[in-house]
């Protein structure tokens, strides 16, 4: 969630849009008419694995243009382990201390971004879709 936030700071409705779109997918395959089921239903459905989300080869190519506009520096700049506790970004637990020993700061969040990008860029090259599951 922290990493969706900061990459959707200072962005028009169509970035948020698609950034939004990769961490929570509306594609899936066997997806049925979830609009007919009940909150709980669909919360089983979810649980049991019934859907698995993905993002199309045209949002994977949208991504990959979107990120090779982001930098580590952008991601520095933008990173405030309290602004994230603040709005109530999980873990609500952000912080400030670097060391490779500790998680949840802005090392972890520069660490996830450059594996993300990475990931979006080869899945563009290739042609590929991307498979989401979220866990």
């Amino acid at each position: 969630m922290a990493l969706e936030y900061i990459l959707s700071k200072a962005q028009d409705a169509s970035a948020i849009k698609l950034i939004n779109e990769l961490f929570n997918p509306r594609q899936s395959l066997g997806d049925p008419d979830l609009e007919s089921l009940t909150l709980e239903e669909q919360m089983e459905f979810y649980e049991n694995g019934g859907a698995i989300h993905y993002l199309n080869y045209a949002n994977v190519s949208k991504l990959s243009g979107l990120f090779d506009k982001f930098s580590k520096a952008d991601i520095h700049s933008k990173y405030d382990s309290k602004e994230l506790n603040e709005n109530r970004i999980y873990p609500e637990v952000w912080h400030n201390d670097n060391s490779p020993d500790q998680a949840y700061n802005e090392r972890h969040i520069l660490d996830d971004f450059e594996q993300l990008k990475k990931i979006i860029k080869r899945a563009s090259d290739d042609c590929d879709y991307i498979l989401v599951f979220v866990g």
